[in-house]
């Protein structure tokens, strides 16, 4: 997630296909996170433009997330929510991606939707829904490889990774956040929008292989991960002014592992060969089920100027 900035042709040609892909139903293929070229505006950061996120990093976008991402339940004004995180048994979730069959070719993978929960008084907070799934290879695309989303029979979990059934879980989660999330588009404006179906981020999908497999190997003494809600723009201008406009704010998700004594595990510190070692993980696809095909790169996007 470090922000990368498009310009020009390429980032209209980039941005147009992640907005316009970005809304499949549930089995259809997805459109991964789309980046490429980096913009520097300073050393200051927003996101994360590797899969694997040091402290500072994650604390930049964590501190920007409620001026982009809040609330309502009522006929208010929109606000921050209450808990922007869900957690999950780390070894649990492990084992049941692990359980996952495939065949030659094929990934395992976690889709993880988005829910609101009104914890009383317009007090919102976040929900996730996980979905278990295969991704299978479904051709190729000019940013990578097509992958399909394929969700495993029963494998719709809540986040004490019981199952329950997805549409259930909708109705009581998933609508909600349709109707109460509400999103400021532009760092130009400091109004707030409603969702839009077919177009905002619904869920959120990782890979096992390559990801959350290595995320958890990696930080052995992990007994939690936290799932956060953060956001980004998709699109960052740099003004003749030396401003800057970013537009496309939307939600994805950072995992962070917990430890026994419920510390999150982040650092600075450069891991070679460890990538993820007290490292946070991004960088999934924000499109699942949005988006025609899932393309998983390898970089997000780039610096931002306001952090310190």
């Amino acid at each position: 997630m470090k922000c990368n900035a498009f310009l020009g042709i390429w980032a209209a040609l980039v941005c147009l296909t992640a907005l316009a892909l970005s809304c499949n139903r549930p089995g259809e293929t997805s459109l991964e996170h789309v980046s490429g070229m980096v913009t520097s505006l300073g050393e200051q950061r927003i996101g994360f433009p590797e899969p694997d996120v040091v402290k500072e990093d994650f604390t930049c976008v964590l501190d920007t997330t409620p001026k982009y991402l809040q609330g309502t339940s009522g006929a208010g004004s929109p606000k921050p929510l209450v808990s922007y995180i869900g957690k999950v048994n780390a070894k649990d979730l492990g084992d049941k991606l692990e359980a996952i069959t495939v065949n030659t070719g094929e990934k395992r993978g976690l889709v993880i939707h988005y829910g609101l929960e009104d914890s009383g008084t317009d007090e919102l907070k976040v929900r996730f829904g996980l979905e278990l799934a295969k991704m299978v290879p479904a051709g190729d695309h000019w940013m990578g490889k097509y992958w399909r989303t394929e969700p495993v029979t029963g494998g719709f979990l809540e986040e004490t990774l019981n199952a329950v059934d997805k549409e259930e879980w909708y109705e009581q989660y998933g609508e909600d956040y349709a109707s109460w999330i509400r999103i400021r588009r532009t760092n130009k404006s400091p109004n707030f929008s409603t969702f839009v179906k077919g177009q905002d981020v619904e869920h959120y999908t990782f890979f096992y292989e390559g990801a959350i497999k290595e995320f958890l190997a990696q930080n052995s003494g992990m007994d939690t991960i936290q799932i956060h809600a953060m956001a980004e723009p998709m699109l960052r201008e740099q003004l003749p002014n030396a401003t800057y406009e970013e537009t496309g704010w939307r939600q994805i998700l950072c995992l962070v592992g917990q430890n026994s004594a419920g510390q999150p595990m982040l650092d600075n510190e450069v891991t070679n060969g460890s990538p993820f070692l007290n490292k946070g993980l991004d960088l999934g696809s924000p499109c699942p089920p949005l988006c025609k095909g899932a393309v998983h790169l390898k970089q997000g996007m780039a610096v931002h100027p306001d952090c310190p």
